[in-house]
């Protein structure tokens, strides 16, 4: 499902930055880079559920809020929100790929 939502999380980097001059393709590499760590934390939860758990919960929102920072620029608090924003609407469209999935498959 992470695989398929990677352009739409693209996509909603690109509206959450509109008119910063950047194109499309920017914001997917930093989606792939974004979806690198989740995929680390998920794959280490294997081996230790707990660890990654507060990694994925704590960690994940933090780690996206220091690469929009580190890539983006902007304020704090500007970020803070973006960063806010876009996990909450990612959040929503991982869940509701998930529900197809699963009616998918009865």
């Amino acid at each position: 499902m992470l695989f398929g939502l990677m352009p739409l999380f693209a996509l909603l980097l690109l509206l959450a930055y509109f008119g910063r001059h950047r194109v499309y393709g920017m914001h997917l590499v930093f989606t792939l880079h974004f979806h690198a760590w989740l995929f680390l934390v998920l794959c280490l939860g294997l081996v230790l559920p707990t660890v990654s758990a507060w990694l994925f919960f704590a960690g994940t929102p933090i780690y996206l809020w220091l690469a929009q920072r580190r890539v983006y620029g902007g304020g704090k608090l500007a970020v803070a929100l973006r960063t806010l924003g876009l996990l909450l609407i990612y959040t929503v469209l991982v869940c509701l790929g998930m529900a197809l999935l699963v009616l998918a498959s009865l």
